[in-house]
């Protein structure tokens, strides 16, 4: 991957993917598009020569609210924590008497990650690479 290819890319993206080369030994890169339910994906689990480079990376809730507030944990090579992402809006209920959540799309853009930890959102799209390093 060459970042002179990239096209249309955002300086975002050049200076991740330049970040990216200079920080790791990079052996294979694969291009990846997922949209599916985030159960069982490859995503939850982490290994030490996988890394994810996300041009975007969008988590939804097919519900309208919730009891719980929903947010993402990102964790980098070393599987520690790197990132965190939310998109709750509380308002009580007066009829139950309860806080509940507004559950939005949360969207990310360019970051890397090696993998997450998910609270409620099912969904996931994601537009970007796999990385595998040494």
């Amino acid at each position: 991957m060459n970042t002179t290819n990239w096209g249309n890319a955002l300086p975002e993206t050049r200076l991740l993917w330049d970040y990216l080369k200079a920080t790791f030994t990079i052996t294979a890169i694969v291009p990846l598009y997922f949209q599916n339910a985030i159960v069982g994906s490859e995503f939850l689990t982490y290994a030490a020569t996988k890394l994810y480079m996300a041009l975007e990376i969008e988590f939804t809730f097919g519900g309208a609210t919730g009891s719980f507030p929903g947010f993402v944990s990102f964790y980098n090579q070393l599987n520690l924590t790197s990132d965190y992402g939310a998109n709750n809006s509380p308002y009580w209920d007066a009829t139950a008497a309860v806080v509940k959540q507004d559950i939005n799309t949360l969207i990310r853009r360019n970051l890397y990650f090696s993998r997450f930890i998910n609270t409620i959102y099912p969904y996931l799209k994601f537009i970007g690479y796999r990385l595998t390093i040494s």
